[in-house]
């Protein structure tokens, strides 16, 4: 497993570190920290200001490195760092393919953030724009693991049926979460506008997808216990959402699109809103050879 750790330097990179620390990965990971410096189209970085303020962003990228590597240091079978001059969202997506990592790890927001009223522009663009797997934390989910850091986490997998929604219920499958661990497995099914809260509208479909569920979970054998269930919404995205904070969850993983998604590349719509309006952390699933090759499937 190769891990791209995005860090700005900002309170979220730290937290994205922490996150990463707690997941049970089945073999520690690599991680390489990637850091972009200043760029400037007036050619102010060939001057001599320019020259001192590389040197500071420098020096403050490496300690902002050494703090990481201490934060992942049990967790990580090693941790490198990247350094170069570059647009932020150009240069992680380069790095990212150029050592083929399986996951790129950001905060949702940071100093390269000119701050959206939710989510980071170049989150934003990396989320839809990376081939691998992608993790967005938010500062707020990782606060229980900062006050308590023994506390379990609390996972929720989204499953549409989709491929990439396949792909996001083999990731999960990888971890080895452990008996403290809550996992929720949660598949929606639209429903009509209008129809009454209490009128269930497709009876028998509901049936075969609760026995479909049943099924997936049992295969996977999810290293921990779960809990699974399907329910009917109007909006799919929102009704997620809502789950996942009565669930107080830390983290929800989602294919990178799901059925209604018109361009693979670009993620679906309910995978969007989530990405912008949920209120924990997102791993947003892709094809990754980690998942692929692992020893436990």
């Amino acid at each position: 497993m190769h891990v791209l750790l995005a860090s700005d330097g900002s309170p979220e990179a730290f937290d994205t570190a922490r996150l990463l620390g707690r997941l049970p990965f089945d073999v520690k990971p690599l991680v390489t920290v990637v850091t972009a410096l200043s760029t400037s189209q007036f050619e102010m970085l060939s001057s001599n200001a320019g020259t001192k303020l590389l040197e500071v962003e420098r020096a403050a990228a490496e300690e902002q490195f050494a703090e990481l590597s201490e934060i992942l240091a049990s967790a990580t079978d090693r941790v490198d760092l990247v350094i170069a001059r570059g647009h932020p969202r150009r240069l992680i997506l380069k790095i990212a393919q150029e050592q083929q990592v399986d996951l790129i790890a950001m905060g949702a927001r940071g100093h390269w953030a000119i701050h959206r009223a939710i989510l980071g522009s170049t989150t934003d663009f990396i989320a839809n724009h990376a081939k691998c797997s992608v993790l967005v934390v938010r500062s707020n989910a990782p606060q229980a693991l900062k006050e308590n850091p023994a506390a379990p986490l609390k996972v929720m997998l989204a499953y549409d049926g989709s491929p990439l929604s396949q792909e996001a219920l083999r990731q999960v499958s990888q971890f080895n979460w452990g008996d403290s661990t809550q996992l929720h497995v949660r598949m929606l099914l639209e429903r009509p506008t209008l129809l009454p809260d209490d009128v269930v509208y497709d009876e028998l479909t509901m049936s075969e997808q609760g026995k479909l569920l049943d099924q997936l979970v049992e295969a996977a054998a999810f290293q921990c216990p779960s809990t699974h269930a399907v329910t009917e919404t109007v909006h799919v995205g929102s009704a997620l959402r809502s789950i996942s904070e009565k669930h107080r969850n830390d983290l929800l993983f989602i294919g990178g699109t799901g059925k209604s998604a018109v361009v693979q590349l670009f993620l679906g719509s309910d995978s969007r809103y989530l990405l912008h309006h949920g209120e924990c952390s997102i791993w947003i699933a892709r094809p990754t050879e980690w998942s692929e090759t692992s020893s436990k499937h």
